[in-house]
């Protein structure tokens, strides 16, 4: 299923399995902010680049108080 949001689109409720085994579900960005990036692949350079970019900036992110997630369409399972 594709769902297309749009700018100020609410979105729907949703949960999705996180790499230590828990769930992350939807009501947690009610919470607090969040800056969710989305990579096609893990362990690629540009993805590994990209990553090392929000984690360099981690700092600035703790000061507004917002956690950083990056999201893949790669298995949940470590290979």
């Amino acid at each position: 299923m594709t769902l297309e949001l749009k700018i100020n689109d609410n979105i729907p409720n949703f949960s999705l399995p996180l790499s230590d085994d828990t769930l992350f579900n939807s009501e947690e960005l009610k919470k607090k902010l969040y800056i969710i990036y989305f990579y096609p692949k893990d362990n690629t350079p540009g993805c590994t680049n990209e990553a090392k970019d929000f984690s360099s900036l981690k700092k600035n992110f703790d000061k507004i108080d917002a956690e950083v997630i990056g999201v893949s369409k790669d298995s949940i399972k470590k290979t």
